[in-house]
């Protein structure tokens, strides 16, 4: 925000960065949690929360929409909440978001926290051989 103020203020004192001068470090992955039935092919899950437990670990954000008490309606978008990690490695990120799924709580709907947690374990998505085809086949043995 700073350097946005001061380009904004005076531009040809603000040195602007090319490609070249920004490096990539770590990595980071996603997870979007839904109050939806995985089982019933994503339908929406509405209901209230009556619990919601998101306890803080390393490398972990989660960014709600909700809090316990609040109901989540078919009117809107079920997206409940997203939790991001980082982490140095893909590996790293990916076992902090797994660990994060399996510490939260999410009381008084269905979410499709089991589903991510499993689409996350699988080999194939733990080796990134995966596409877009990946949640319709099943798990090789």
């Amino acid at each position: 925000v700073a350097a946005q103020l001061r380009l904004a203020i005076a531009p040809e004192a603000v040195p602007l960065l090319v490609q070249d001068d920004i490096g990539a470090t770590g990595a980071a992955m996603e997870a979007r949690i839904y109050a939806e039935n995985p089982d019933k092919r994503f339908l929406p899950s509405p209901g209230q929360i009556s619990g919601l437990d998101m306890p803080e670990l390393p490398g972990v954000r989660y960014d709600a929409g909700y809090v316990a008490g609040n109901e989540v309606t078919v009117h809107y978008d079920p997206l409940v909440m997203k939790v991001i990690a980082s982490g140095n490695s893909r590996d790293e990120a990916r076992a902090r978001l797994v660990a994060a799924l399996r510490a939260m709580r999410i009381d008084g709907l269905t979410t499709n926290v089991a589903f991510l947690i499993s689409l996350l374990e699988r080999v194939d998505v733990v080796t990134c051989d995966f596409d877009t085809g990946t949640i319709e086949r099943p798990v090789a043995a």
